[in-house]
């Protein structure tokens, strides 16, 4: 079960991620005007090896496609920082008003490569 009582459809856990993210809508046409070509602030919600969750100033179509961008800082094996920037495309599979001109946007990644999947595996082991 997850929060509210809802059965969580997810395949990958999530962990709350608090950090800045930006994106960018590639399509469909209609959310690239509403948005503009330019690279967008947000706020990362949570993440997980599937997706994320992050705040956006403008409610995204669902089967909306984002390239997003964001650095997660890892420690090595012997404790040093390794900063890893992971930049993916995801599709908008939900979007929900918080009021005051703010949504939260839930998207699924596409076409996760194995070295991102284990930075983000690594991510959410983190924070268990």
């Amino acid at each position: 079960m997850g929060e509210n009582g809802k059965i969580d459809k997810r395949r990958f856990p999530r962990a709350g991620a608090k950090f800045l993210m930006e994106y960018k809508v590639c399509r469909p046409i209609e959310a690239v005007k509403m948005a503009g070509t330019d690279n967008k602030n947000a706020l990362m919600m949570d993440l997980g090896e599937g997706g994320a969750a992050f705040v956006a100033e403008y409610n995204l179509p669902v089967g909306s496609v984002l390239e997003i961008k964001f650095m997660i800082i890892t420690r090595d094996y012997s404790g040093k920082a390794q900063h890893k920037k992971i930049v993916i495309m995801s599709e908008v599979k939900n979007s929900t008003s918080l009021g005051r001109n703010e949504y939260r946007i839930g998207i699924e990644f596409m076409q996760m490569d194995d070295e991102k999947r284990k930075v983000l595996d690594a991510f959410v082991r983190s924070k268990q």
